[in-house]
C-alpha cells in the first residue's frame, strides 16, 4: 500500500513538474501521454495500441506528429511529449479526444493537456 502511495505521488510531482515546464510555452506543445507503472511494468499492450495509433493518425491525415520519447523508469516507464503545432485545429481535437478516449479506462496511463488544464 505504502509503495502504491509513493509511486502515485511521484506520478503527480512529474506531471506538476512537466506542466509547469510546458507552461512557459504554447498550447500546443502542452500534451503527453505517461506510460506508468505500479511494480509490475508498463501496460505493453497499451503502448502498441498507442503506437499503432500514431502511424495510424499520422496517414490518415497526411501529417508528420512532433514528439519525443523521454524514459524516466526501470520498468520501461515512458512519456511522449508532443508538439501540436503543425496540426489544424480540428486535427488536434481529434488527436487529443481519441488519446483521452483510448486510456480513459488505463490506470497506467497518464494523459495530460495543459490546454484543458487537467490530466486523466
Amino acid at each position: 500500500m505504502n509503495r502504491r502511495i509513493c509511486v502515485q505521488i511521484s506520478i503527480v510531482l512529474l506531471t506538476c513538474f512537466h506542466l509547469s515546464v510546458l507552461g512557459q510555452t504554447d498550447n500546443h506543445q502542452n500534451f503527453s501521454v505517461n506510460f506508468v507503472s505500479i511494480g509490475a511494468g508498463v501496460d505493453s499492450r497499451a503502448k502498441g495500441q498507442f503506437s499503432d495509433f500514431l502511424t495510424k493518425f499520422q496517414k490518415e491525415n497526411k501529417v508528420t506528429l512532433e514528439y519525443k520519447i523521454q524514459a524516466w523508469g526501470r520498468e520501461g516507464e515512458s512519456e511522449y511529449q508532443f508538439n501540436l503545432k503543425n496540426l489544424k485545429s480540428k486535427q488536434r481535437t481529434a488527436f487529443r479526444d481519441s488519446v483521452y478516449s483510448m486510456f480513459k479506462e488505463n490506470k497506467l496511463v497518464k494523459v495530460s493537456d495543459q490546454s484543458r488544464s487537467g490530466a486523466l
